[in-house]
């Protein structure tokens, strides 16, 4: 069926995925139906975000291969088929080479859930999964690992040194739901000393408060300010 309310929502790990799936459906569908490709990804602007709303004229069908952003800030009216690759892309720490990594990783039965309900958000729909029912039951977790408990914490103390709130950030820290470990927020501390944002007093020096306004991972900006 190719009426214009039966679009196609396939997700995929990352932006790699993204381009290998729309090449071969370009390269072998191509001369089967019509059909109009939309991408979803984090690097695409706002306004290219919105075409995936576009309804399709009778007898083109809407295809949107996109990353897991469209788990759930979005509803795409026109989509009643969704297929999960079961995967995506998840940010972490690695304490050995001590810098941020990118993982290719499963997604949570919680993600799962998410997938399936964006197929027929307002009419009936279908959800194809690629991969097993024991995968699911078996090896995926309930929920991902929050980013706080993955992620460097250089950044996120570094602005609660900035606004304040109490005499050490990490008192903030020890009081959320998810809150990391305690070794985590000590090794952070003792970075940003070392690199002279902070001082003895967790408050900010003048070096912090510049590397504070540069949202960016702070050994990284003094290098960039340095080499100014």
């Amino acid at each position: 069926n190719s009426t214009p309310d039966n679009g196609i929502l396939i997700f995929v790990g990352g932006l790699s995925e993204i381009r290998a799936i729309q090449n071969e459906i370009e390269e072998k569908l191509s001369h089967r139906f019509q059909y109009k490709i939309f991408t979803l990804h984090s690097m695409l602007d706002e306004s290219h975000q919105r075409n995936v709303f576009n309804r399709m004229p009778t007898g083109v069908r809407k295809i949107v291969i996109s990353t897991s952003m469209a788990e759930t800030s979005i509803t795409i009216d026109d989509i009643t088929r969704v297929i999960d690759s079961g995967l995506m892309k998840e940010a972490s720490f690695d304490d050995e080479v001590k810098a941020n990594q990118l993982n290719r990783v499963w997604i949570s039965q919680a993600n799962a859930n998410q997938r399936k309900g964006r197929a027929g958000r307002t009419q009936p729909g279908k959800v194809y999964r690629l991969y097993s029912r024991a995968r699911y039951q078996n090896i995926m977790s309930d929920f991902m690992q929050p980013a706080m408990q993955r992620e460097a914490l250089d950044n996120l103390i570094l602005r609660l040194c900035a606004m304040n709130l109490t005499n050490d950030p990490r008192d903030v820290l020890r009081g959320c739901l998810n809150a990391p470990e305690e070794n985590r927020m000590n090794k952070s501390i003792e970075k940003l000393r070392k690199i002279n944002a902070i001082d003895a007093r967790l408050c900010l020096s003048p070096l912090g408060t510049q590397l504070n306004r540069m949202g960016v991972d702070p050994e990284i900006g003094k290098m960039v300010l340095f080499g100014l």
